[in-house]
């Protein structure tokens, strides 16, 4: 019996605590732009963006099959992941355009504003208002 990719994935995803994944995902989250903005003088800011996303295509089209996708997705789907795609390509030059002109901790910091303004919006209990204040008091620190 062959075992998927899928099914793979689903095995990992168990086998690893939830804590896990978030800590891993938060060290490459600010090493990235860490090491980016010593490319910046060698590449420039739009090099460094073009790089990253080359490279998380180069990392990802063996499992996520992406030419296969697109030509399985109808027109509206296609569309859709198209325009994704670019948004995407958008905010990662935004974000290191960003990071040429502020300083890191500042751009890191705005990053979470839109996650706290969900929040807000779904603020109910207050053990969610306990959350969102830890939240903000983080940022403020990162600032």
């Amino acid at each position: 019996m062959m075992i998927s990719q899928e099914q793979t994935f689903n095995k990992v995803s168990k086998a690893v605590p939830p804590q896990m994944w978030f800590s891993v995902s938060a060290i490459f989250h600010y090493l990235g732009p860490s090491f980016a903005v010593l490319l910046f003088p060698a590449v420039g800011v739009l090099g460094v963006a073009w790089f990253r996303i080359a490279t998380a295509a180069v990392l990802f089209a063996p499992f996520t099959h992406p030419v296969k996708t697109l030509l399985l997705a109808d027109r509206k789907a296609r569309w859709f992941l198209l325009s994704l795609g670019c948004c995407l390509a958008v905010m990662n030059v935004s974000f290191y355009l960003a990071l040429d002109r502020l300083p890191m901790s500042l751009v890191a910091a705005m990053e979470f504003v839109g996650t706290i303004a969900v929040a807000l919006y779904g603020l109910r209990t207050k053990r969610n208002l306990i959350a969102l204040c830890l939240v903000i008091l983080g940022v403020v620190i990162l600032i």
